[in-house]
């Protein structure tokens, strides 16, 4: 009787234990005489663990960071959305230390200056108003997410370490981009992602890749077509192969420009490619090419004039777009890089309309025959030119 009873009351104390499931303070130190203030936090389910306290005691005050890192490194690590309201999420936490030490609560959010995350999952925005954070450091040892918005608002922020061993890959809007901080990678994986993302989103902060050691050149290429009416800008995967196929029969297939980044400088920029009936495959040797411009700063730009793909094809043809990317570099001993990095090509296959590529009734190319070609027409024969003629 004592036994079933005993284990009856272990049971229900574990289902209690369960209930209260969430953070769990297991340290506490607040000594103001020996400069000393630490308070960590642990959540057993989720596997994290953080860790506020001074690393320093300035004339102004107590100078605070936060560690977060898992319990168990041999398990996964991440917040949910309800770890950010529970009582002793650091936030709350650090409101009611402050009010008791100073009489008035204070924001964890405007007093840590230091930031370390290793081999947690973080949630979007999750440091989004941690303005005056002036440090950051992502520690991973397989691949990482930095979520969309989640630094989005630290306008204080001066270096940024990011060394993830696996694929980092980064959300939307996941930093300020105003000019003023360092990004620090240690793979090319890593240096391309941030690369690629301050061209994208204009920003003008600094990645320093003095660790890293290049295996290629070419980080990415994005490039804007239009077909049909539909202009729209692609930023291409780094395979070989084919990588589409255009559904709907195009009476307008334009390349009208492409940006590349690269990850140092090279000399040159083009793009190879060539179009065939798909049925006849590959024998001919047409390739063509056009060379990108160095804006500087690994940007290289095509802009023009546009690809006509159409351009003397049969109607009622299936074709294949076969295209890639070279550089030639500063000096031999480097290599030429090529995108996809295999070497290799990539092709985009498309059937031509039974009107053929472009070439009747449709006089401004738009893909459309209607009042805009009559207009088009009127305003040669008034001006002796088309619109686009110099």
């Amino acid at each position: 009787m004592k036994q079933r009873l005993l284990l009856t009351i272990i049971v229900l104390l574990a289902i209690a234990l369960k209930s209260q499931a969430g953070i769990v303070i297991t340290e506490q130190v607040v000594d103001l005489q020996q400069q000393n203030i630490k308070i960590v936090g642990e959540n057993a389910d989720n596997n994290f663990r953080y860790t506020i306290n001074n690393y320093e005691w300035a004339d102004r005050g107590p100078q605070f960071q936060l560690v977060i890192d898992p319990i168990d490194n041999t398990k996964s690590a991440q917040f949910t959305s309800s770890d950010l309201t529970d009582q002793n999420y650091w936030e709350p936490l650090f409101r009611r230390i402050t009010k008791e030490m100073t009489g008035q609560e204070m924001e964890a959010q405007h007093n840590i200056k230091k930031l370390f995350v290793k081999n947690v999952a973080l949630l979007n925005n999750q440091f989004f108003d941690y303005e005056d954070n002036g440090y950051i450091q992502i520690e991973s040892s397989g691949d990482f997410t930095i979520p969309d918005g989640c630094f989005s608002e630290d306008t204080h922020l001066k270096t940024f370490v990011c060394n993830v061993a696996g694929t980092l890959t980064l959300g939307s809007n996941v930093v300020s981009i105003y000019p003023g901080f360092t990004v620090k990678v240690y793979t090319a994986q890593s240096a391309d992602a941030w690369k690629l993302y301050m061209v994208n989103n204009g920003a003008d902060f600094i990645v320093d890749d003095g660790q890293v050691v290049y295996d290629r050149k070419i980080i990415g290429i994005a490039v804007q077509t239009t077909v049909n009416k539909d202009n729209k800008t692609t930023p291409l995967p780094n395979e070989s192969g084919s990588i589409g196929y255009i559904e709907k029969s195009p009476t307008t297939f334009l390349i009208n420009s492409f940006t590349a980044t690269t990850a140092e400088d090279v000399t040159e920029l083009f793009m190879d490619y060539r179009v065939y009936p798909a049925i006849q495959g590959s024998q001919l040797p047409n390739w063509k090419q056009v060379y990108a411009t160095n804006k500087g700063k690994g940007v290289w730009e095509f802009s023009g004039p546009a690809i006509d793909i159409l351009s003397g094809l049969q109607s009622n043809t299936r074709y294949c777009l076969e295209f890639s990317f070279s550089t030639n570099p500063i000096s031999d001993k480097e290599g030429r890089a090529h995108y996809p990095t295999d070497g290799k090509t990539m092709s985009v296959t498309f059937t031509t309309s039974s009107g053929g590529g472009g070439i009747r009734g449709d006089l401004n190319g738009d893909g459309v025959i209607d009042m805009s070609d009559v207009m088009f027409l009127v305003n040669r024969i008034l001006n002796g030119k088309f619109p686009d003629e110099k």
